[in-house]
């Protein structure tokens, strides 16, 4: 299920739910008011620092009684205090056809007192999808300068309550008001579940009509969510509210429908019936089934056979990008015929493949760390994001995911290790953790030799072996051959500054999450000189940047990385008779709560080589306490100083 996803200049918001009028055209009403001490302010108190501020962030989430046209709207206005702020005055918003943009209107307030209006020509629309009717729908505001205020509002329409609610009152921007206000059909009851930060004081109101219900959350005074790197995603460290529908009121039948009220009726509404949900596209699965021992037959082992209907799934069913647990209309035959089907279908497609040829399974519903943490409190199926297949292999589950063709069987995307799943075809919705992948799982090897030649050039050879997740993310099945080595390429020239890089090959090898670079270098003539040579050992490493240059009392988020992971570099440097080795880089060794970095020096003047070993260990993906932060701070610390010594040779 597509999510609504709203970006302040790149900055992205998933599930922001909001609204603020019932029915009337959004251009019928009057915008809030500017007041004077809006238009005056130039700093926020506690931030002086912040690029803009948002002085308004508001809406309503209204809930259609009949479940068919219920909708959204956001109304926010913003003041540019920096030329650094002017970038949050753009806008991007995605919609689809379950979230339907509508109304979007803009004006800008300049300092001198005109007003711009957003014209249509400032309004661009990307197609992600036409099979899913995925749209970026883009906006420029005009002539936005520092001391600018920019508004603007939009509605989202939607067609179920059990999409329900979700409201950020925090982003990267501090916020003067942030206000939502939910209004509900008196029949239905739904549960407000809050997490405001400590030191915040919410506001709640209720007003109660004769057909309808008002709740109102209102904060003031909110602090801005520290834009750091490798943070956690803005909705696990934001003050939020989200809307459970948990009961319908029957009146007329005298009696109570539960809705969401727990794990178990969350699962319920998503496995359906014969006519819609999981249990629908099951039905008519008999050709999928004998497809599933087709790509079996005359394999022998459990994970052979599994890999070979996994494999068939990922790359000969063309994936839908319609992301989320709820599947289309078809079933799996279809599916397989289609030769399509979306991440639900895809998976429920695998999953009767593999209960065809004897495999216990369970469809699993989990979510990448990047999107957000699950979140257990809450029985919402629209939560997560991706759908998999657990299946039990050896005594144990194996988690599969066939919607990315470069994913090995058995493997799973970097962020969606170690996150929760809950599986659902078990007799009770069951709770497990996806496994987590080690440093050593993750690794990249590299290794490079060199020798110095008497009038003062260098030349050699260098090979890279990445596997795991270092491999993982460095492939594209949608890349040509071409372009994956000509990436590798730009990289290596990067890397060796002053060095022509060729010969460049690359091997791919995706069913083992494994790949191998190697290539020749030679120093550009124009870099010799013949009595002296300089040269940065831990190059290609060197020249990658160092994120976490922000002091440790400084950083206020904790760390999300993507994976555990392990370097190893090993560089061999031979040199002729009347050279010698003037100075070069001291071994050094960390080793703490994160991981380790080190290098050792070998020198062998009777052989005129000199060996260099480089290593970095980061054994943990999720840094959630301030120790933690200074323990890679640290290590990344050590590393760039270490980076910069160089080997530095004079002709004698």
């Amino acid at each position: 299920m597509g999510r609504i996803l709203v970006s302040i200049s790149g900055v992205f918001l998933a599930g922001a739910f909001v609204c603020c009028r019932p029915a009337a055209a959004a251009a019928e009403d009057p915008w809030p008011p500017i007041s004077a001490e809006e238009r005056a302010l130039t700093a926020v108190e506690g931030f002086p620092s912040a690029p803009a501020v948002r002085l308004l962030h508001q809406g309503l989430f209204y809930v259609d009684p009949w479940g068919r046209s219920s909708y959204l709207e956001s109304t926010t206005r913003i003041k540019v205090l920096t030329e650094e702020g002017i970038r949050y005055a753009n806008v991007a918003l995605d919609s689809d056809r379950f979230y339907r943009l509508k109304n979007f209107e803009a004006r800008s307030h300049q300092p001198d007192g005109s007003v711009q209006v957003l014209g249509d020509d400032a309004k661009f629309t990307e197609e992600k999808s036409s099979s899913s009717t995925r749209r970026r729908h883009v906006f420029a505001m005009p002539q936005v300068q520092v001391g600018s205020i920019v508004e603007y509002r939009y509605r989202i329409y939607f067609d179920s309550i059990y999409w329900s609610g979700h409201w950020l009152f925090q982003d990267q921007l501090p916020t003067l008001r942030s206000q939502i206000v939910f209004d509900k059909p008196a029949e239905y009851n739904f549960v407000p579940y809050k997490v405001i930060a400590p030191g915040l004081e919410l506001d709640e109101q209720i007003q109660r009509l004769p057909s309808r219900t008002r709740l109102t959350y209102t904060l003031e005074d909110v602090p801005p969510i520290a834009d750091e790197p490798s943070s956690f995603p803005i909705e696990d460290l934001a003050s939020q509210m989200t809307f459970i529908p948990y009961e319908r009121l029957i009146a007329d039948e005298g009696r109570v429908q539960p809705l969401l009220k727990d794990w178990d009726r969350a699962v319920d509404l998503i496995q359906g019936s014969v006519d819609w949900g999981y249990k629908s596209v099951r039905k008519n699965s008999a050709a999928s089934v004998r497809q599933a021992r087709a790509a079996a037959r005359g394999l022998k082992t459990e994970e052979e056979r599994a890999a070979a209907v996994y494999r068939f799934v990922r790359d000969e069913i063309e994936l839908v990008p319609i992301d989320g647990v709820l599947p289309g209309s078809h079933g799996a035959d279809k599916i397989l015929s289609d030769r399509r089907g979306d991440y639900a279908e895809k998976v429920i497609l695998l999953q009767v493949m593999l209960e065809g040829i004897g495999f216990e399974t369970s469809i699993g519903w989990t979510k990448e760390r990047s999107e957000g943490r699950v979140n257990t409190a809450l029985p919402l199926p629209f939560q997560f994001d991706l759908p998999v297949v657990a299946a039990r292999i050896g005594g144990h589950w194996v988690f599969l995911d066939p919607s990315d063709r470069d994913l090995a069987f058995g493997r799973m995307r970097p962020t969606a290790e170690g996150a929760l799943c809950l599986l659902v075809d078990l007799k009770k919705p069951e709770w497990v953790r996806v496994p987590m992948s080690e440093a050593a799982d993750n690794r990249r090897d590299v290794t490079v030799e060199l020798t110095v030649a008497p009038e003062g050039g260098v030349a050699g050879r260098g090979k890279l072996e990445a596997v795991g997740q270092a491999a993982f993310t460095r492939m594209n099945w949608r890349r040509s051959a071409a372009e994956a080595k000509e990436d590798w390429a730009d990289w290596l020239a990067r890397s060796f500054s002053g060095y022509r890089v060729t010969e460049v090959e690359l091997v791919e090898d995706r069913e083992r999450s494994r790949l191998v670079v190697e290539w020749k270098l030679e120093l550009r003539p124009e870099e010799v000189l013949a009595d002296e040579l300089t040269l940065l050992p831990s190059a290609p490493l060197a020249s990658e940047r160092n994120p976490f240059t922000l002091p440790p009392e400084q950083r206020t988020t904790p760390v999300q990385l993507g994976y555990p992971d392990s370097d190893r570099l090993e560089l061999t440097l031979h040199w002729p008779e009347g050279w010698e080795i003037e100075s070069g880089p001291a071994p050094v060794r960390l080793e703490n709560g994160v991981g380790v970095f080190s290098t050792e020096v070998a020198l062998d003047g009777g052989s005129r080589t000199l060996h260099f070993e480089r290593r970095m260990d980061v054994r943990r993906s999720e840094l959630p306490n301030p120790e933690d932060y200074a323990d890679l701070h640290g290590l990344y610390g050590l590393a760039d100083r270490s980076n910069s010594e160089a080997v530095l040779l004079l002709a004698r």
